[in-house]
């Protein structure tokens, strides 16, 4: 071929390029999520908000190093910066329902009540979980966890369960759940927690956080 690797270059290739971009680029995870009923979504084990009407329906998850954006039918419905940490909650005020529907919204009076029915310390533990979280509408997975374990265990093993729970210093719905497959509220709690169970603040509700007397 005529001329040089340089003429050829200036000749064929340069008209053809683009300029780089003026980013490099980002990896980004597609994932396809459900809506719970606390209109939030559950994406490598933190939760981000989507507009309410959207609970039940699944979403499009695209998650980049710093952000999380989620799509419904095509169209971009939330996006949140990306938390790392685990069991997290972003949400977007402007997601939340101002009123509560009369049929089929859950909402923390139903949920008290609901614990009410079945006991006095299921109810204190579900008033823990609802009244630490900076929105209610957080704890109603946990929340549900709880009550939910009535449809398996009898109502007065699950309220002792509970009050064990709180004793040892794990309000969660994990904890209550262990102590009913191991049969531990069947276990006379020692005389100092006994009696003083009614009086103790519930402690801060964590997964993590077991306090001392967990494996007893």
């Amino acid at each position: 071929l005529p001329g040089s690797r340089l003429s050829q270059f200036e000749a064929i290739d340069k008209p053809a390029m683009n300029p780089l971009p003026t980013r490099g680029y980002q990896y980004t995870e597609f994932k396809l999520v459900r809506v719970n009923i606390d209109y939030h979504i559950e994406f490598d084990r933190a939760f981000y908000s989507v507009p309410h009407h959207l609970v039940k329906h699944q979403v499009e998850c695209q998650a980049t190093q710093g952000s999380v954006s989620l799509t419904f039918k095509g169209k971009q419905v939330a996006r949140h910066p990306r938390s790392y940490r685990q069991g997290s909650f972003t949400t977007d005020p402007d997601h939340m329902l101002k009123a509560h529907r009369k049929h089929g919204d859950w909402s923390p009076e139903r949920l008290r009540s609901w614990a009410k029915d079945i006991g006095s310390n299921v109810l204190r533990i579900t008033e823990a979980i609802l009244s630490r979280r900076k929105h209610p509408e957080q704890g109603y997975r946990s929340c549900l966890g709880i009550l939910k374990l009535s449809r398996e265990y009898d109502r007065k093993r699950l309220d002792d369960a509970c009050a064990r729970a709180i004793s040892i210093g794990s309000p969660t719905a994990k904890s209550v759940k262990s102590i009913l497959q191991k049969g531990l509220e069947q276990l006379t709690l020692p005389l100092n927690e006994a009696s003083d169970t009614e009086d103790k603040p519930t402690p801060i509700e964590h997964d993590n956080i077991r306090g001392p007397k967990y494996y007893h």
